[in-house]
């Protein structure tokens, strides 16, 4: 599944809105259109922040790698390894 159908099907289980998405994370309600229709991807922070809000790691949410895997470390920070995919994944 990719990145744009992900997050579209995370934050309609969740119950939420795009309005309320865009609010969370401080965007507006046309970004989140445009990453849900994949006309745009989110900046690494927004990544970040969406994995924390939906519990999922950053490979998780853009489908590189299972849902299982934790979101981050025990501090609650991403791992050195989840840090490098991201910079990876941003290049």
């Amino acid at each position: 599944m990719e990145f744009h159908e992900k997050l579209q099907e995370l934050r309609k289980q969740r119950g939420i809105t795009q309005e309320e998405l865009a609010e969370n994370l401080y965007v507006s309600r046309t970004t989140i259109s445009k990453w849900e229709s994949d006309a745009a991807l989110p900046e690494i922070e927004k990544l970040i922040a969406l994995s924390r809000l939906f519990g999922l790691s950053v490979g998780a949410l853009l489908g590189v790698e299972e849902d299982a895997a934790p979101a981050a470390g025990e501090n609650g920070e991403l791992t050195e390894a989840q840090m490098k995919m991201v910079e990876e994944i941003s290049r």
